[in-house]
């Protein structure tokens, strides 16, 4: 399994089919599960089971080497790379999924997975990998910590040399350094819509992961740093 040819299985491209992508399903099937499980009505219960259900199956047929099957979307109208995908996935005579290029592959297992949410009743709106990206973010939290405060301290040094509101303006507007900006990336990229809808200040304080609370100090750093990314989006 390769990117370019399927014949030359290489080592890290097998080890993400037969180990990460299991562990991405099952990870999908248990922070589904519990959602299911705080889930309010009946209809709502019962599709997110199913949907539970079909992720099992989509994991099964991955670990058995099945043969890719069509995907079962609508979406081909809207988005061209879809119907793209759809020719290809026909042209290469629905492979089995160790025999598939391996980013394609990958795109592929995350398209299946996309349409079962996206053709639900009950569960659109569903991120199916906030709980694990939300985690990732808080693991991270002395980083985070400490580069927001790096942050703010550095924007009161300049507010703090200038003089008339223009100034001021526009030290309020500098642009962030290169830490910051990995930073205001890493709230990007685990936020539900790329607007931070789930990534708050808050959950950067969520006790765990060996982690003691953030003081008062901190806590208002991650809101300052927050608001920066705010401004920028």
């Amino acid at each position: 399994m390769d990117s370019d040819d399927p014949a030359n299985r290489s080592k890290s491209a097998m080890m993400s089919a037969h180990e990460r992508w299991p562990i991405i399903l099952t990870g999908a099937i248990n922070d589904l599960h519990r959602s299911v499980g705080d889930a309010t009505g009946e209809d709502r219960c019962r599709e997110g089971k199913t949907i539970i259900g079909a992720l099992g199956a989509l994991k099964y047929e991955l670990q058995h080497n099945r043969r890719m099957i069509p995907l079962d979307d609508d979406d081909d109208n809207d988005e061209p790379a879809i119907a793209a995908s759809k020719q290809e996935l026909q042209q290469r005579g629905y492979p089995a999924w160790y025999d598939a290029p391996w980013l394609f592959a990958e795109c592929y297992l995350y398209r299946r997975m996309s349409t079962l949410f996206a053709k639900s009743q009950h569960w659109q709106d569903y991120e199916v990998f906030a709980p694990q990206k939300l985690a990732s973010f808080q693991s991270a939290q002395p980083a985070v910590v400490e580069l927001a405060i790096r942050d703010q301290d550095q924007e009161h040094r300049q507010l703090a040399a200038v003089d008339t509101r223009a100034d001021n303006d526009e030290g309020m507007r500098r642009s962030p350094g290169q830490a910051e900006k990995l930073l205001l990336l890493g709230i990007a990229t685990v936020s539900n819509d790329g607007q931070g809808s789930f990534c708050t200040p808050e959950a950067v304080d969520q006790v765990g992961y060996g982690h003691p609370p953030l003081s008062e100090r901190e806590l208002g750093a991650v809101r300052f740093l927050f608001g920066r990314w705010n401004r920028l989006r």
